[in-house]
């Protein structure tokens, strides 16, 4: 008799000598990605086949038919993941498509990723609620305003293309891909002649004027980009990179160029591009700070204490100090260690019994290291100290207490600690004890953490 077995009962297959063909399947005790052996056999009574062997004597049959079933899985899963993709996006609403008047176009533009094959070239446009791309082969991607988390527009300096990259809210569908960042680019000079130096030699006129002529097209590009981003205005604003503060570090799979913008790190010119939005996170560290190593690791914590951590590995120590600067002037609080912490148990920790955390410390425990060197040398007062000392923050000093700060304020902090812009009790006054009542123990939090920024302020 013929039995057929689903694509999605088969755990794998494999030749075993010459002429014999294995085809294992998924049974109710098998290890699977996504738990499918409990979704296959949800009765665990039922009778299952774990493995069947077929003597095959033609060895190139079997090559061909082990191939053809291995090809056949591939699609079947390949076609679940697209399934679970599709499911999972959010609809957007239709594009409305501006009727009237000049409509913003960049044309010849190339898509990252593409939709299909290796490059998607065609046109961008700014409509009423949103951009459009038209492939020249016929593909369209529409990209609402209102999905749009952060725009960013680098021109060609010091790099190879210009480009336009949306990091989104909510993922789309590009060709098969559930993609969360979308990026348009023109390539200012092609890669081969920029890594083999042709155009550039020296003593030769045709170089001057190649180089000269790469120059003047690098200048028209990002001028029909910045035309484009200018005539978007009204309705999305670009974030330009500060390459400036930019320093290399390894975000994801090799080293890059990461360059803060207002609202962002970003590295955009490299795949996959790398995004991180500097209003999600609550605090940096700063691991394996030492004087006698070369490199050190930058880790962001995020707001949702859920999300995992993100590292930047292999940062060079001379951009230790800029990179303080640069967190200073965004208000973000950072710490600084000499080893490397187990931030999975670390977050688990925390997420298990946030109440406590605080309870305890908070992230002081990140300025152990700090605060055992300045004790050594005798250690300045604590924030909660100074304030006690004053004799004019008693309200200030009962609202610590009350909430999960307190203890965060008595720990000894220097210039990478934190600055405190104390309200008197004069200022506890003018609210009034009634809206404090009203407040609850997060409300109180809140409103405290609103006058706490990190670093050394005057």
């Amino acid at each position: 008799y013929m039995v057929p077995f689903h694509a999605a009962t088969i755990k794998g297959v494999q030749k075993s000598g010459d002429d014999v063909l294995r085809v294992q399947f998924i049974t109710p005790r098998s290890t699977v990605p996504g738990d499918a052996a409990s979704l296959l056999f949800a009765d665990k009574r039922a009778a299952f086949v774990k493995e069947l062997a077929f003597r095959i004597g033609d060895a190139e049959r079997l090559a061909r038919t082990a191939r053809a079933v291995r090809e056949l899985r591939k699609q079947h899963v390949s076609a679940q993941a697209q399934e679970r993709d599709r499911a999972s996006i959010v609809e957007q609403a239709a594009l409305r498509v501006a009727r009237t008047g000049r409509v913003p176009r960049l044309q010849d533009v190339s898509m990252r990723p593409t939709m299909s094959g290796r490059k998607t070239v065609g046109a961008l446009e700014a409509h009423e609620n949103g951009f459009r791309f038209r492939s020249t082969k016929g593909g369209r991607i529409d990209v609402l305003y209102a999905n749009v988390k952060h725009a960013f527009y680098q021109p060609s300096q010091n790099e190879l293309i210009t480009l336009l990259h949306l990091h989104l809210r909510d993922h789309i569908m590009v060709g098969k891909r559930k993609v969360r960042d979308v990026q348009f680019y023109t390539e200012v000079m092609e890669a081969s002649q920029a890594l083999d130096g042709r155009g550039a030699a020296y003593g030769g006129g045709d170089g001057f004027e190649e180089e000269e002529q790469q120059r003047r097209m690098a200048e028209r590009i990002d001028k029909e980009f910045r035309t484009f981003v200018r005539r978007c205005e009204e309705r999305i604003q670009f974030d330009v990179p500060y390459r400036d503060l930019g320093f290399t570090g390894t975000p994801l799979r090799s080293a890059v160029l990461l360059q803060p913008s207002v609202h962002c790190l970003v590295s955009l010119s490299e795949t996959p591009a790398f995004v991180l939005s500097l209003d999600d996170v609550e605090l940096v560290h700063m691991e394996r700070v030492h004087f006698n190593l070369k490199n050190f690791d930058l880790v962001f914590v995020f707001k949702d204490y859920r999300r995992p951590v993100q590292t930047i590995s292999a940062v060079p120590s001379e951009s230790l100090e800029q990179i303080k600067d640069w967190l200073d002037s965004c208000d973000i609080m950072y710490t600084v260690g000499t080893t490397n912490l187990n931030w999975k148990q670390i977050m688990k920790t925390i997420v298990d019994d946030i109440d406590g955390f605080f309870d305890e410390g908070g992230w002081s425990f990140l300025n152990m290291d700090d605060d055992s060197s300045s004790s050594a040398a005798g250690a300045a007062p604590s924030l909660y100290e100074l304030a006690a000392s004053a004799g004019s923050f008693t309200a200030l000093l009962g609202a610590l207490d009350a909430t999960d700060l307190a203890r965060l304020a008595r720990g000894t902090r220097d210039a990478e600690g934190l600055t405190l812009f104390a309200p008197n009790d004069d200022a506890f006054a003018a609210l009034g004890d009634a809206a404090l009542a009203e407040l609850s123990r997060g409300e109180l939090r809140a409103l405290l953490l609103g006058h706490v920024v990190a670093g050394r302020r005057r």
